[in-house]
């Protein structure tokens, strides 16, 4: 498979388009859940998406507060094209302590979705879900999903995005 074949993403975008599309500055709000359905905490987010390597890779780098802490993190996603499927690298300073998060999804009809798994001391690793949704050039959400080894899957954090005007 080549650089140039379609996904399934917003108007069936190649992987380098779709990364160019979700390029840029981006501001918004961070809601957290720690319980299925119970919003603990809304803040502000901020961002930015960067091309990588010719448009194999897009980075993006967001701030934002929880329970009032200060928090940073980074995506590295790409497009595997001898897999076929989007992966991505996931940091952050407030849910992955020192570990990095490796994910592999397939796209959407909006955008992509990937998978992880982390460690839960004591216990099974839970999953984590990251889907990034283009449903506008200018609205970008960010849904990261926490799986638990039963597979119950409930939102995390959620960031809804707009796109910075220069």
């Amino acid at each position: 498979m080549s650089d140039d074949t379609k996904t399934d993403g917003p108007t069936n975008l190649t992987p380098t388009e779709l990364f160019e599309s979700i390029s840029g500055s981006w501001t918004g709000t961070s809601s957290t859940w720690f319980e299925p359905e119970k919003l603990a905490d809304t803040s502000e987010v901020a961002g930015t998406i960067a091309i990588l390597l010719a448009g194999r890779f897009c980075e993006f780098n967001y701030t934002s507060t929880v329970t009032e802490e200060p928090f940073e993190g980074r995506y590295l996603f790409g497009f595997n094209t001898d897999r076929e499927t989007f992966q991505a690298v996931w940091v952050d300073s407030f849910h992955m302590g020192s570990a990095m998060m490796s994910c592999e999804g397939r796209g959407t009809p909006t955008g992509f979705s990937v998978i992880g798994a982390y460690d839960v001391p004591g216990g099974p690793p839970w999953g984590w879900r990251t889907e990034v949704t283009l449903e506008h050039p200018k609205t970008l959400t960010v849904t990261m999903y926490n799986i638990t080894p039963d597979g119950q899957e409930d939102r995390g954090v959620e960031f809804t995005l707009m796109r910075e005007t220069k």
